[in-house]
């Protein structure tokens, strides 16, 4: 699942053409962040499948689709760059602000902080820039911005997993990126 390039491909063409279509440069700079933030996301899931995995830069034509894996240090790397690049471009946005289903910086820094965990769990350190001090440090800079945008934990626990609870401002505040659930797919069990 994770080998198929489709994805790839689709963020090097949008990446070639992005600047061919009007827009305000803040859409341009979330739409790039949010492409950014999936190749890192891509490459993490790469790197968790098969450790080795091919690194792809641009768009390939069919007769050289067929390129070598790389080795784990720099399938991470790859997915360090692209995670530090959404980071860089997504909005730093609060609970109140942000839209539903968009990434935003936090959901980026989460993503960083998970995948230098990982990896320097996995390999034991052993993957330069893969550390637990890097990994603490990510994790740390996640938890500040989630401060200072208002982030916290939901007073009542229940409200963030079911359908009643979900839109109030204590669970709002404890959502950092959420996929929207259909009321008649997930029910509010308990009203």
């Amino acid at each position: 699942y994770y080998w198929d390039i489709t994805a790839f491909r689709n963020a090097f063409i949008f990446f070639q053409h992005i600047n061919d279509v009007p827009m305000s440069e803040a859409s341009r700079q979330l739409y790039s962040g949010s492409v950014q933030y999936l190749l890192a996301y891509r490459y993490f899931m790469m790197l968790r499948a098969y450790e080795n995995a091919p690194i792809i830069r641009d768009v390939l034509p069919i007769d050289k689709a067929d390129i070598p894996t790389s080795p784990k240090d720099s399938v991470f790397l790859e997915a360090l760059k692209w995670a530090d690049s959404a980071v860089i471009n997504l909005p730093s946005l609060g609970p109140t602000q942000r839209e539903r289903e968009r990434l935003t910086k936090l959901a980026a820094m989460h993503l960083k902080a998970d995948l230098l965990l990982y990896t320097s769990t996995r390999f034991q350190e052993g993957i330069a820039g893969a550390t637990y001090q890097a990994a603490a440090d990510a994790a740390q800079a996640a938890v500040n911005e989630a401060d200072a945008n208002g982030y916290g934990l939901a007073t009542n626990y229940l409200d963030p997993f079911i359908a009643s609870g979900q839109a109030g401002a204590s669970a709002q505040k404890e959502i950092i990126l959420e996929n929207v659930r259909l009321k008649d797919i997930a029910p509010d069990p308990y009203g």
